[in-house]
């Protein structure tokens, strides 16, 4: 979500982003032994390409915005330190642009249950809490952050004639409540962006890729993050809670700060047109589960 902020504030500058220049391309295939390289359609914060290396398919990312290679670095150390055993994961620099290459990996048949998805979690959580692992993840890039983003976001939101009326009241009660539990809030690792595009199979299982957006979040935070996506919203019911170590109105508040942050990016990159659901409904939906609304 940070890194995806920071490339907003990009676009919204004129900086450099963008396109990949065709030689920067071909210096990597030469480097690699690759005959070409094919662009991977999709993707916010880098370029990726297929490319084919002694018979083996892998994939190469690059930054596509100014400023981005310490979020892509940062993403190389936590893949060599989550999956470096099982998969190929290689840095490669080139005068001024800086490649992750790993292996193609393909997508699961089905989306993991949330048993299987929290397991997940809790798998990665005590392989990253080593800190030459932790290291990888900038001390500013904290869920302090995130809410002071998010507070700026339903600001934007809010002057934008976005959102209003109870959504607006409610959005603005679960940010309050954050600020004010903050104390209790222990820092850990966490994706950062954990949707279904972003986990991956292997023969060894569920890989989590695209860790650009790790940070210092709070436990649980992936798990909620994964129920703000559109595909989970027809599994909504009151047995999604209760499966972090806080009270059922601090998951709320969580959700809500994730969804105000997911709305004002789709703002920024002027995305929110195409979406059948809008904020207000978004936010109201979430706190249809507050026992005392």
């Amino acid at each position: 979500m940070l890194s995806k902020l920071r490339y907003a504030r990009v676009l919204r500058s004129s900086a450099a982003c963008g396109i990949i220049p065709a030689q920067d391309v071909a210096r990597l295939s030469a480097s690699l032994g690759s005959s070409a390289a094919t662009l991977i359609k999709g993707g916010t914060l880098g370029a990726a390409f297929l490319v084919l290396i002694d018979g083996r398919q892998r994939v190469a990312k690059t930054n596509a915005f100014t400023g981005g290679e310490p979020a892509l670095r940062k993403e190389g150390a936590l893949l060599s330190a989550l999956y470096g055993e099982r998969l190929h994961v290689q840095t490669v620099e080139l005068g001024a642009r800086f490649w992750l290459v790993t292996d193609a990996l393909s997508h699961p048949p089905c989306p993991p249950t949330g048993e299987l998805l929290r397991a997940l979690i809790a798998s990665w959580s005590r392989r990253l809490n080593d800190p030459k692992v932790t290291a990888a993840i900038p001390d500013h890039d904290d869920f302090a952050t995130l809410l002071r983003e998010g507070q700026a976001a339903l600001s934007g939101l809010i002057s934008g004639a976005h959102i209003h009326g109870k959504a607006q009241g409610w959005a603005s009660a679960c940010l309050d409540l954050l600020e004010d539990e903050q104390h209790r809030f222990v820092a850990v690792p966490c994706h950062g962006d954990l949707g279904a595009r972003n986990l991956m199979i292997d023969s060894g299982g569920l890989v989590a890729i695209d860790w650009e957006d790790a940070l210092w979040g709070i436990e649980g935070y992936d798990y909620l993050y994964w129920l703000t996506f559109m595909a989970q919203r027809p599994h909504y019911s009151p047995t999604m809670f209760g499966h972090t170590p806080w009270k059922k109105e601090v998951e709320i508040a969580v959700l809500i700060l994730i969804i105000v942050l997911k709305s004002w990016l789709s703002v920024l990159f002027e995305t929110h047109g195409s979406s059948s659901l809008d904020f207000n409904r978004r936010v109201l939906e979430i706190v249809a589960f507050a026992s005392d609304h």
